[in-house]
């Protein structure tokens, strides 16, 4: 999160470097909303180097492209399945290791594992508003501190559930709405 010092006319940011040190961080701006972007590109750039060591060579657009298509062979092949990974007749595939690194091999990723499609299974719902309580089940979490981890992803739903109270106390907003409001962003 973006802070100013009294010292300082530029937003600062605190982060965990590649290291896993803590780091305060000067962004060299003045604009928020670019200093939020800084942060979010290093503390990116920081994770990637403490998982893999490199950037990964794969886009955003690229793992879209390969879950859309996985989609796409179930609504084809296995439409009534419960399961993600099905065979062509609906059944769990149960032992995926060798047909997982398979895939990678002939898509060319290295250092990639079946648990990160959990992580960015976790991540994708956080950044798309899911709450963390629907997370933590979906995922299993015995805890709900386990899955605030990826609290950080949707730091907005934090600021929304602030910006209740505000216009609570300003008046703007019915006790209603302020409970809806807290519902879907919590």
């Amino acid at each position: 999160m973006a802070y100013r010092r009294k010292d300082s006319p530029y937003w600062w940011v605190k982060y965990t470097d590649a290291s896993g040190k803590r780091t305060d961080r000067s962004t060299g701006t003045t604009d928020r909303r670019e200093a939020q972007a800084l942060e979010a590109k290093w503390r990116l750039e920081a994770h990637q180097m403490r998982q893999w060591g490199v950037q990964p060579e794969h886009t955003f657009d690229e793992a879209r492209r390969a879950f859309l298509n996985r989609a796409r062979f179930r609504a084809e092949h296995c439409p009534d399945s419960d399961w993600v990974f099905a065979h062509r007749n609906g059944k769990r595939i149960r032992f995926m290791q060798n047909g997982f690194q398979a895939a990678c091999t002939r898509g060319k990723i290295k250092g990639f594992r079946v648990h990160d499609l959990r992580h960015t299974f976790a991540s994708w719902l956080v950044q798309g508003g899911v709450p963390l309580l629907e997370v933590a089940k979906l995922l299993g979490h015995s805890t709900i501190e386990m899955t605030e981890r990826y609290a950080h992803l949707a730091p907005e739903n934090l600021k929304a559930a602030v910006g209740v109270l505000d216009r609570l106390r300003n008046g703007y907003v019915d006790r209603a709405d302020a409970v809806v409001a807290l519902k879907v962003s919590a």
